[in-house]
């Protein structure tokens, strides 16, 4: 953890608790839970790669290793991107339903909205706008002179 807090520092991106990934029922947080974890992404490839290189880390390097594996994975990151995607469509209706004033007239609308945002979603799958409706147009993947493949954060 402390190494993901210098990798974060170092390269100028925040750090966050990663609180309420799996922990909690309602959309928004998670959804603010699997944003940070997208914006740390990169802090976690440096920190972890760091880690496997440092000698005194020798007792966790398989752990990290199996940790650096699932975030070079570019297929991880799609998936990541595509359900924070899913989760910001349905993050309204969760609003909704989350408040304690709803009224049963607010049901089927709220629904039938978060339906018709979601065939949208389905509609768009392999355009263009997909892409640039997506969590993931905030990352490149970039091949060096090796063929070596290195992800990075654009924005």
């Amino acid at each position: 953890k402390s190494m993901v807090r210098q990798a974060a520092s170092a390269l100028g991106i925040q750090f966050y608790e990663l609180l309420g990934l799996t922990g909690t029922r309602f959309v928004g947080d998670r959804f603010e839970a699997f944003q940070r974890l997208l914006n740390m992404w990169p802090a976690f490839l440096t920190a972890y790669g760091n880690c496997l290189n440092d000698q005194s880390c020798t007792k966790i390097k398989p752990k990290v290793q199996g940790l650096l594996n699932k975030f070079q994975s570019y297929r991880r990151l799609c998936l990541t991107c595509t359900y924070l995607d899913v989760l910001d469509e349905i993050r309204p209706a969760s609003k909704v339903f989350e408040g304690n004033g709803l009224l049963a007239y607010e049901i089927k609308p709220t629904t039938d909205l978060t339906l018709v945002e979601l065939e949208d979603c389905m509609n768009d799958a392999g355009s263009d706008k997909e892409f640039l409706d997506s969590h993931l147009c905030h990352f490149r993947l970039k091949k060096d002179d090796l063929g070596v493949n290195t992800l990075f954060r654009i924005c």
